[in-house]
């Protein structure tokens, strides 16, 4: 199992399967590490199954969303066409995927409405804490 964090590449377009089942197959960026180490990783998701399909769908999804995908994770091999080079691609069979509570309020905003992801989600604090990991 593995629970990864990160923003979808495109919008999402279902599709349907030769047997007839609903899927949606899209990529995810999920930026690791700090500094001159950060670097992005990019991981194929694949949600089957209609009642998951229309939820994410139903949601809006979108380039850009950030979302938390659960799910199992496999790793395939191959070798790029041009160069010969030797990739190993991430696969996530998504289980199961929330929004991400993100959104920040604005100093000049005086409406009071929020930057934030559907309904129900809120803001995170934004004081500093001391947790001993980098701003």
């Amino acid at each position: 199992m593995v629970i990864i964090i990160g923003r979808v590449t495109k919008d999402l377009e279902p599709q349907t399967s030769p047997t007839g089942k609903t899927y949606i197959n899209f990529d995810l960026a999920e930026n690791i590490g700090f500094g001159e180490n950060a670097e992005t990783v990019f991981h194929r998701c694949t949600i089957w199954g209609e009642e998951l399909v229309d939820r994410i769908v139903k949601a809006k999804v979108q380039k850009g969303s950030l979302l938390q995908v659960i799910g199992e994770q496999k790793l395939d091999t191959y070798a790029r066409k041009d160069t010969g080079e030797i990739v190993v691609a991430s696969n996530i069979g998504v289980w199961h995927w929330s929004y991400v509570p993100l959104g920040s309020k604005k100093a000049d905003d005086k409406t009071g409405t929020e930057n934030a992801g559907p309904e129900g989600y809120y803001d995170l604090p934004t004081e500093d804490c001391d947790d001993g990991l980098p701003a």
